[in-house]
């Protein structure tokens, strides 16, 4: 016991701006009291970080949940990380139920894979270790120069699901509780494997909704390089104005064309001409074209459970309940981690929620969102505090995996 209370001295728990209410049930849970910490945004957008309390040889847990103003909560997040490490903190954990930009985590275009850098500027803020939730792909982790504990919030979400008196008729199969009248609804196949890791569980079917959703990303837009494939004509004009300029570079000197330049020259144009000749007979991907959308699987009759781990433009969701309504649903319920559209702006999103055929939402207070209409909030602080306990007493976190396999 004496062990514990001094471990317990040696842990320090901040709290960014972003979710102090989820930042405080952790704290209480974990009979420790926020630390004091001020933050100052200066007038040309500058924030300042100030630690209040000695964290010298501690173990110092940042709480932040990014939403609103991401790039203020991250910068924030970050200059408390590397406040602690100037002040000799023993470790820094970071504990970010929700992880902002982890959806743009794979190449588009021209673009780049956003989520790496934002991996690797949290390493190099100080950052020793990483607390989420949900992941939007597991591979995320890898981005990371630390560990990442990647928490499931599934049990909870379907825990509340199994005690709401929505009217699904609830069997007991052992200790077990499952809905033999619900179907697991995947809004694309991207979530097939999610949406049956949660039917395997809930002991029932499985639907896939597929088609063309005008809300659903191009998959076109993804292609994993640095830039799309040039075009012939482009090629042909690249390599003209390399002539050109090889034309007029002369040296100041002797004003005398360089033999460097004309070697050149000739060494391109001929690696021009191979490299059009070879695209021309290259074989060209068809366009894809997607029928409309349609249910895969018997909805007829049953409570439909969307899942996902985000749910952030509401279009998406009203399209496919208004669809599976059409098929003979009885009750659409979305079921998802990180409700993005909790934000102050985003109350013309809720109203479109409270209007639809949606009949029911479950999220987690990942982010800031308050129970109203038609949304449930499940808490998630016995989740995280727990973790944060094992990861400080430097117990096993094997626990807070039981039952976890590769498609959750």
């Amino acid at each position: 016991m004496n062990r514990r209370r001094a471990g317990k001295k040696n842990m320090i728990i901040l709290s960014g701006n972003s979710n102090r209410e989820l930042a405080s049930k952790i704290a209480t849970r974990l009979q420790i009291d926020i630390s004091p910490s001020k933050t100052v945004s200066f007038a040309n957008g500058e924030t300042n970080v100030d630690i209040e309390k000695s964290v010298r040889g501690a173990d110092a847990y940042i709480i932040q949940t990014v939403s609103h103003n991401v790039n203020d909560a991250l910068m924030e997040m970050m200059l408390m990380a590397y406040a602690c490490k100037s002040a000799c903190a023993k470790s820094v954990i970071g504990v970010l139920p929700y992880l902002p930009y982890s959806k743009q985590c794979r190449m588009r275009k021209r673009g780049s894979i956003v989520m790496k850098l934002i991996a690797q500027s949290l390493s190099k803020a100080g950052f020793d270790h990483i607390l989420t939730l949900d992941l939007h792909q597991k591979e995320i982790q890898g981005y990371f120069d630390c560990p990442v504990e990647n928490l499931r919030a599934s049990p909870y979400l379907i825990q509340r699901l199994l005690d709401l008196d929505v009217g699904l008729p609830c069997q007991f199969e052992g200790q077990m509780r499952h809905m033999p009248n619900a179907c697991v609804v995947a809004r694309t196949p991207a979530y097939a494997k999610r949406a049956q890791s949660f039917a395997e569980r809930l002991r029932v079917d499985i639907a896939v909704i597929h088609g063309k959703n005008f809300h659903e990303e191009d998959d076109r837009e993804i292609d994993g390089r640095g830039s799309p494939p040039p075009e012939i004509g482009s090629l042909e004009n690249t390599y003209e104005e390399e002539e050109t300029l090889d034309e007029k570079s002369y040296d100041r000197r002797s004003r005398t064309r360089t033999i460097s330049g004309a070697a050149s020259r000739r060494t391109r144009t001929e690696s021009m001409n191979l490299v059009v000749n070879d695209y021309v007979d290259s074989p060209i991907a068809s366009e894809k074209v997607k029928p409309n959308m349609y249910v895969v699987g018997d909805v007829c009759g049953k409570t439909c459970l969307i899942v996902e781990d985000i749910l952030d433009e509401p279009e998406g969701f009203i399209k496919c309940a208004e669809l599976l309504k059409e098929n003979g649903a009885k009750m659409v319920i979305v079921i998802a981690t990180h409700a993005v559209l909790g934000q102050a702006e985003n109350d013309e999103a809720l109203q479109k929620i409270n209007n639809s055929k949606i009949d029911r939402i479950i999220v987690s207070n990942s982010i800031p969102m308050n129970e109203s209409g038609k949304i449930t909030v499940v808490d998630m602080s016995l989740l995280l505090s727990e973790a944060m306990r094992r990861i400080h007493h430097g117990e096993s976190m094997s626990f807070m995996f039981a039952g976890v396999d590769r498609h959750d």
